[in-house]
């Protein structure tokens, strides 16, 4: 039986600036592991931030934003939320950075183009004070909306996830691009504060800022720990256009990370650790789990017999509660995560994504630029045994849609 899950509550928090200082693009930092590990528990999504009601971030300008206390969020104790940032038809093009109130990272974790309102998934740690910093490293105001998605709660054992200051482990401009087709397998486990491979922690998932520098054609990157050939993209770019997602991805057994660049032409690529799971078990509440065998599961694709194009505001359903998950379902699973695909929509537009049993409250969830095939992976509520997820079309046009699941979040 399905069991209703509460109303989407919408908080409207003001930030707090701070004087505007220098930002830099990109750089490398100390990592340092940020609060206790925490287990993840998702919410029906709730707004710490919109700067069309607050007021936009001045150039150069750190908004600290409120997370804790807001809809189902515990008002102490939290260690990390996961939020989508929105960035809304900015003046020029740049970069946002979010990072854990107190600390400091240089490198950007959202880039943009003039005039294209963008979304990214990301998780991002929360200190004592209960904020998250966002910095606006552009020379133009910002608009910018904040919606959480879960948080990370602390309960001491291993299997749970730990936020840290990010770390760079990937930079190839030091070295030699991804050429077109090839697989690079970088080494993670072990770097930067991220612990090594061993009895101890033999599967470590991390959760990283992946990267694409101004590709000179479009394509996409396939990321994963598996035999990247029979998997989906996991990214997509456009040609010129540099690029970032936040992917969450288990580790093969030496602790390397595999990058397929499935594109025609050579890429420079970024990656940067921003937290990561230690003895990841399924049957541990509060851990992270990804598919290993083909990467994924593909709950909707347009282009599949009886389905076809979503109609310009309609809504499919995307029937997460009838997927096999490798321990048959019983793992309390209520967050899984969603690689969402648009194909070469021929205008630009938005989807909502919400759980089943639970009415639309307006907001869209990823964006989409006319022409542009669009990929973005996000963390979404459903509850355990309690249905299936939405998707509406809010463009004026029918897109083809395709989304897989790429693994999934138990909960306390």
């Amino acid at each position: 039986m399905r069991v209703a899950l509460a109303a989407l509550a919408v908080c409207l928090v003001l930030p707090v600036l701070v004087a505007p200082g220098d930002a830099v693009a990109a750089g490398d930092s100390a990592a340092t592991a940020v609060g206790s590990p925490g287990a993840y528990q998702a919410v029906s999504r709730v707004r710490a931030l919109d700067t069309r009601k607050t007021g936009a971030i001045p150039a150069k300008a750190t908004a600290k934003v409120p997370v804790t206390g807001l809809g189902q969020v515990p008002a102490t104790g939290v260690v990390a939320v996961s939020v989508n940032l929105t960035v809304l038809t900015p003046s020029g093009t740049g970069s946002v950075t979010a990072f854990a109130d107190g600390t400091s990272w240089s490198g950007a974790t959202m880039t943009f183009q003039a005039g294209q309102t963008d979304q990214n998934f990301e998780t991002v740690p929360v200190t004592a004070t209960g904020l998250i910093d966002i910095r606006n490293n552009t020379a133009n105001s910002l608009n910018l909306i904040v919606d959480i998605l879960g948080y990370y709660y602390p309960w001491g054992s291993p299997g749970r996830y730990q936020p840290m200051t990010p770390t760079r482990v990937l930079d190839t401009r030091t070295g030699q691009p991804v050429a077109a087709g090839q697989t690079r397998t970088f080494q993670v486990a072990g770097q930067g504060g991220i612990p090594p491979q061993g009895d101890f922690a033999h599967q470590v998932a991390v959760v990283a800022n992946v990267t694409v520098l101004t590709p000179s054609r479009s394509g996409s990157l396939t990321v994963g720990e598996t035999d990247l050939r029979v998997n989906t993209a996991t990214m997509t770019f456009a040609a010129g256009q540099t690029e970032q997602g936040q992917l969450v991805n288990l580790l093969d057994d030496h602790g390397g990370l595999s990058v397929r660049n499935n594109s025609a032409a050579a890429v420079q690529l970024i990656a940067d650790v921003v937290g990561y799971y230690v003895e990841v078990n399924v049957t541990d509440p509060g851990t992270y789990q990804h598919f290993n065998v083909g990467g994924h599961d593909r709950v909707y694709d347009s282009r599949a017999t009886g389905q076809g194009p979503v109609a310009p505001g309609g809504t499919v359903t995307l029937p997460i509660q009838d997927l096999t998950f490798p321990d048959g379902g019983d793992s309390g699973i209520c967050a899984p995560l969603l690689n969402v695909t648009m194909l070469s929509p021929s205008t630009g537009g938005s989807l909502s994504i919400w759980p089943d049993s639970v009415a639309w409250d307006g907001a869209a969830t990823v964006t989409f630029v006319a022409q542009q095939t669009r990929q973005r992976m996000l963390m979404m509520k459903v509850g355990r045994n309690s249905g299936d997820v939405q998707v509406r079309n809010n463009s004026s046009a029918p897109i083809t849609l395709i989304v897989d699941v790429d693994g999934w979040r138990t909960c306390v």
